[in-house]
């Protein structure tokens, strides 16, 4: 591993209990010619250097896309993508079950765990899985009671807006005139559920690419669940999201979602209460729900949004020439550009570290912080952080880095996926260190 520090000379850098590395010049007997498998630490002691374990080999021989690790309703899970192909693997032999098949290819998939779902992406479409068939589905979103207490002939006002990630829609009347024939607010592909009186009838007429339903009878309350074709190209634009981001603040979640283009969606809250309606006849209804209008375009097709990272009360969100500020205010989320002229290529290049933000930008790595909490455009201060290793760094390194933070050591990991020589960059804030290592192939 080569150490390199980023503002104190060589006589401070090796200035600890170790006498430091060189032949020529040792600080003192205690030194050596060469180091290969120890670092030094910053209060002087050696440590056996960081290195990687293989937990599972495929024998497909196929790229492991991404892996997931956690609990799901009391139960542990660990998950791999493989191919097209979703493994459960038993933490202890690491035996492998299928759980689910995908789009196929080889660019990285993403986990998120949200509303008290696990969630894929897999660049084509949107999976959840399911803890009753122990199988990852596709997603059925949230299902809105579009009309509530609408007139059979003369509808109502709109109670909950269309959710675009689904073609479903539910309308509740109130039949108080006897009427027998009742209009839907779009025409329909086909009536999936309707309840009369509070119990589920088959007992009516309908014909497809109508907007009527007939029932034999007259009922007082009814519900109807049906699909409609409309928003199919927005739906699969959002359906093609490879990345998302949650935040959290005063108790509540906001979930983002991206892909390779300038749009950012962002989710409506569902509560329990409106999950548990839905559910009620679409059983399978997840808490995702986005409106027609629920998104931000920022940048243009040629510079998509590539990664988003907090920073105090504001999101900065990256494309690989800009930088754009997300505040939360009263009367909403406002999004302004920040800076331009300077971005994150990496989709992993920018992470939280201290009181700022790590990020790959610009052929080197920057912190950036700000004066205020509020953290405007006007607040923000760069500081390029690796100008003394920079011309070290791999061609192209910055524009593929994956940042990691490595918290028991108060270090920032950074590697190149498509490096095949295993270097890994590292960098700790405490004394201002760059440390490099080799043959860690892990991504």
């Amino acid at each position: 591993m080569a150490r390199i520090k980023s503002k104190r000379n060589t006589q401070e850098a090796l200035s600890c209990k170790f006498g430091g590395l060189g032949k020529h010049t040792p600080l003192s007997p205690l030194g050596a010619e060469d180091m290969c498998n120890f670092r030094i630490l910053p209060n002087g002691v050696l440590r056996v250097r960081s290195g990687y374990t293989r937990k599972k080999h495929f024998s497909s021989g196929k790229k492991v896309r991404g892996v997931w690790e956690g609990n799901l309703d009391g139960q542990s899970f660990f998950f791999a993508v493989v191919g097209n192909t979703v493994y459960r693997l038993a933490k202890d032999t690491m035996a492998e079950s299928a759980v689910g098949t995908i789009a196929d290819g080889t660019e990285d998939v993403h986990f998120f765990f949200y509303g008290d779902v696990l969630y894929l992406l897999d660049g084509t479409n949107i999976w959840n899985f399911s803890t009753s068939t122990q199988k990852f589905e596709a997603l059925e979103a949230y299902v809105p009671l579009y009309g509530y207490a609408w007139s059979p002939s003369s509808y109502g006002d709109i109670n909950e807006d269309i959710n675009v990630l689904t073609p479903r829609l539910r309308v509740h009347y109130y039949n108080p005139n006897a009427e027998t024939e009742f209009t839907l607010p779009y025409y329909a592909n086909k009536v999936e559920v309707a309840i009369a009186n509070g119990k589920e009838t088959y007992n009516y007429n309908f014909t497809k690419g109508s907007n009527k339903i007939v029932f034999p009878t007259a009922p007082v309350l009814v519900e109807v669940g049906f699909t409609v074709s409309l928003n199919e190209e927005l739906r699969a634009s959002i359906f093609a999201s490879q990345m998302s981001y949650i935040y959290s603040r005063n108790g509540t979640s906001q979930l983002f979602l991206w892909g390779k283009d300038a749009q950012l969606y962002f989710v409506k809250s569902v509560t329990p209460e409106m999950l548990s309606s839905s559910q009620a006849y679409y059983p399978k209804s997840s808490p995702l729900y986005m409106g027609l209008n629920d998104a931000f375009i920022l940048g243009d097709s040629a510079h998509p949004i590539t990664t988003i990272c907090p920073l105090y009360e504001t999101l900065l969100i990256f494309t690989s020439d800009r930088i754009w500020n997300l505040a939360f205010e009263k009367e909403g989320m406002q999004v302004t550009l920040a800076m331009s002229g300077i971005g994150c290529a990496s989709p992993h290049g920018a992470i939280p570290h201290l009181d700022g933000v790590l990020a790959a930008m610009d052929g080197g790595i920057y912190n950036i912080t700000a004066s205020h909490e509020y953290a405007r455009p006007e607040d923000l201060f760069l500081e390029r952080i690796s100008m003394c290793v920079d011309d070290k760094f791999p061609v192209g390194f910055c524009d593929r880095a994956h940042l990691l933070r490595n918290f028991p050591d108060g270090e920032v990991w950074m590697r190149d996926p498509t490096e095949t020589s295993g270097e890994v960059w590292v960098w700790n804030a405490e004394v201002e260190d760059w440390i490099r290592f080799d043959k860690i192939k892990a991504s």
